[in-house]
């Protein structure tokens, strides 16, 4: 099998500009889910809290704590782990040397700096979808329990 040879020109300026802001940007996107992570625990923390004061206010004082509002809490609480979890920092072994592979045959267990970036933004991006999911289903619920 052979491999397909493209034909290509020289770069223009504006070219390696565009690549260099390419490569910020990929480095920059575990950045960007810690900063979206951070507003997201705000929010974790105070519709919870708001809701409750709610669910005081509406109920005169007392009761008004059903399996809907269990329910809600509960997945608020799960939302709130997963986000704590994708803040806290996790180990990678990483080819400090070695920016891309070559070929797939040299796979080891350390990662390249390309992938270490790519992995850890995938990480992030996994909980924080699995995060703002259980918010929402608590919302959800938390609206169901007051019906």
């Amino acid at each position: 099998m052979t491999d397909d040879i493209l034909e290509t020109t020289e770069g223009s300026p504006g070219d390696s500009f565009l690549l260099e802001e390419y490569q910020k940007e990929i480095a920059r996107q575990a950045d960007r889910m810690d900063d979206l992570a951070k507003e997201l625990f705000k929010a974790e923390l105070a519709i919870p809290g708001v809701y409750v004061a709610v669910l005081k206010l509406y109920s005169g004082g007392g009761g008004g704590f059903s399996g809907w509002v269990a329910a809600a809490f509960l997945c608020w609480a799960l939302a709130l782990a997963a986000t704590l979890y994708g803040l806290f920092p996790k180990k990678y072994d990483v080819l400090e040397g070695t920016v891309e592979r070559v070929r797939e045959s040299f796979r080891q267990e350390k990662l390249t700096i390309d992938e270490y970036f790519s992995k850890v933004a995938e990480f992030k991006r996994s909980v924080l979808v699995q995060s703002s999911v259980l918010f929402f289903a608590g919302l959800v619920l938390a609206a169901i329990s007051i019906w």
